[in-house]
C-alpha cells in the first residue's frame, strides 16, 4: 500500500514549506474532502473516491515530512 500511495502522490517541494503552510495545507485540504457532503445521506461513490485520494495525497506527504525532518536531525546529530 505504501508504495501504491507515493507513486501516486511523488515528493515535491511541500516539504520544504514552512509548518504554517503545513497546517494552511491541510486545512484546505480538509474543506476539500468535506464538500459535498449533506448531512443524513449516504456520500457518493465520486465523494469517497476524492476523499481517498485527498487522504492518500495528505499520508504521502506527512511521511516524506517526516522523513526529512528525521534525515535532517538525525545528520546534525552525526
Amino acid at each position: 500500500m505504501a508504495t501504491r500511495i507515493t507513486e501516486a502522490n511523488p515528493k515535491g517541494d511541500e516539504v520544504h514549506l514552512p509548518v504554517e503552510e503545513w497546517a494552511r495545507a491541510s486545512f484546505e485540504a480538509g474543506i476539500e474532502a468535506y464538500s459535498g457532503i449533506e448531512p443524513h445521506t449516504e456520500p457518493s461513490q465520486e465523494y469517497l473516491e476524492r476523499g481517498r485520494a485527498i487522504a492518500f495525497e495528505r499520508l504521502a506527504l506527512a511521511g516524506y515530512r517526516l522523513a526529512y525532518i528525521l534525515n535532517h536531525t538525525l545528520a546534525r546529530l552525526s
